[in-house]
């Protein structure tokens, strides 16, 4: 890709990142659904609550970012979940999978690295005590104990993203004004 291509690229992104920003979802769901955007992650879910932006506001955000969405009943009567990804059969893989026992699936459709989600699986997680933060990373996963470095390097890039894209996203999820 050149230069140029590349510049047309981020454009692009930016230009599909700018649809979601001014929602009142929250700026976690937010940086989800701008990882997806990206290319960052395949999929991501929201749960959308009574008191954040509209359904329509939300789905046709959603649609001019070039996102595809599914609806369905959120855990509360009064809150609205959404399956959100990048291509369609993504959202409908994710539609039919339950995340408390599809572990391997649902963690790849979230993003999280192979032997992240196997470490989940098996348990052979880093204790979370020891395992390394970066302050400036406002995304975080379990990392594993014999593959944390390739996996902290996901992290670095999902928050570079986020610093890049949305600055004010990363800074409001760092506790910063």
């Amino acid at each position: 890709m050149t230069s140029i291509e590349s510049g047309i690229e981020t454009e692009r992104a930016k230009d599909r990142v700018g649809k979601v920003r001014n929602l009142e979802i929250g700026a976690y769901p937010k940086a989800e659904i701008v990882l997806v955007i990206l290319g960052l992650k395949p999929a991501t879910e929201l749960d959308l609550a009574p008191w954040n932006s509209d359904e329509s506001d939300v789905e046709k955000a959603l649609s001019e970012a070039g996102l595809v969405y599914e609806k369905k009943d959120g855990n509360d009567k009064d809150w609205v979940s959404y399956l959100i990804g990048s291509r369609r059969k993504d959202v409908e893989l994710l539609s039919k999978l339950d995340p408390s026992r599809d572990h391997r699936l649902y963690g790849e459709l979230m993003g999280f690295p192979q032997t992240a989600v196997e470490a989940f699986e098996t348990g052979s997680l880093l204790d979370i005590e020891n395992e390394p933060r970066n302050p400036d990373n406002v995304i975080q996963m379990r990392l594993s104990k014999d593959h944390w470095q390739e996996e902290l390097k996901t992290l670095e890039r999902w928050n570079t993203a986020l610093k890049q894209f949305t600055p004010e996203i990363h800074q409001e999820l760092k506790g910063i004004e």
